[in-house]
């Protein structure tokens, strides 16, 4: 398979939808692809973004899925993917599970209750803001992972990348569609 597209990256980003829609075979390959890339100092950041209707079985599903967060740098799981997937009952649970998955860290996306550090060291007085307008939640998670990603890469600190994504995501939801206008980012500050 020819991944040269990908040369030169530092980070590269996929999720469960990425793994879904390729085939078995293109999979694997780039599973031992991101395998090589990791080595060589490159960053592999993995979302859960579980969609059951896109994969051959819910089995298929959770083994792929296991394969990329054994892989993954930073890993941004929500909670609703990860209930669905491997059925923890709670956001200590998921917390605990990625514990088996020691050389990535990031961080759990609840919705409105905030995000929550896989690391562990998450500061006990940070507070997230609920959103002040929900519309629609399309892509809350991708606005989530776009500044807390923006935090972790440009060397800001657990607490606050947790805090810009949550502002983010915010933002988003208050629109409609994923695609916020360019005039209403104006009014924002993350």
């Amino acid at each position: 398979m020819d991944f040269s597209s990908l040369d030169g990256a530092d980070v590269v980003y996929a999720s469960a939808i990425t793994l879904s829609i390729i085939p078995p075979l293109v999979r694997n390959a780039l599973f031992c692809w991101i395998d090589k890339f990791r080595a060589e100092g490159g960053i592999f950041v993995f979302d859960s973004n579980y969609r059951p209707a896109l994969w051959e079985s819910p089995e298929t599903a959770k083994a792929n899925i296991i394969r990329a967060w054994s892989l993954c740098d930073i890993a941004l799981p929500s909670i609703d993917d990860e209930i669905a997937i491997f059925r923890d009952p709670d956001d200590r649970s998921v917390v605990k599970r990625f514990a088996n998955y020691p050389k990535c860290s990031g961080a759990l996306k609840r919705g409105e209750l905030g995000p929550i550090s896989l690391n562990g060291d998450m500061p006990e007085k940070l507070v997230f803001a609920q959103a002040q307008t929900v519309v629609d939640t399309t892509a809350a998670g991708d606005g989530f992972n776009a500044g807390y990603l923006s935090g972790i890469l440009s060397g800001k600190s657990q607490a606050q990348s947790l805090q810009i994504g949550h502002n983010l995501a915010s933002i988003v939801i208050g629109h409609s569609g994923a695609i916020v206008p360019r005039a209403a980012w104006d009014r924002y500050q993350l």
